[in-house]
């Protein structure tokens, strides 16, 4: 699967960040590759592994109100642990909030 973007420094943040979190063992898609040269095809782009499966309202759709609950508590602790990760450790500084020079 490949994905087309608007700008390369989207494409780049992208990838980047895939594949950081890839290093840590954190569940996403593989990024195998990034072209930031837009001439290539008209825009930048990366490609990924493609996922079978459904998208998240599809999926819970189908399941038991405890099945739901169940797969909400896992999601919940799935984002407590992303956001539990040290940008400085993931080198994604980029990501970090911008530095407020007022205060």
């Amino acid at each position: 699967m490949s994905k087309l973007y608007t700008d390369k420094k989207t494409a780049k943040r992208e990838y980047l960040t895939l594949r950081a979190l890839e290093r840590v063992n954190f569940p996403v898609t593989y990024a195998y590759f990034l072209e930031a040269n837009e001439k290539m095809l008209g825009a930048s782009f990366v490609i990924m592994e493609e996922v079978e499966g459904e998208n998240m309202r599809d999926y819970v759709k189908h399941l038991s109100k405890d099945e739901t609950i169940n797969f909400f508590d896992r999601f919940a602790e799935t984002l407590v642990i992303l956001h539990e990760l040290k940008l400085e450790e993931l080198d994604l500084e980029f990501l970090a909030a911008p530095k407020d020079e007022y205060y």
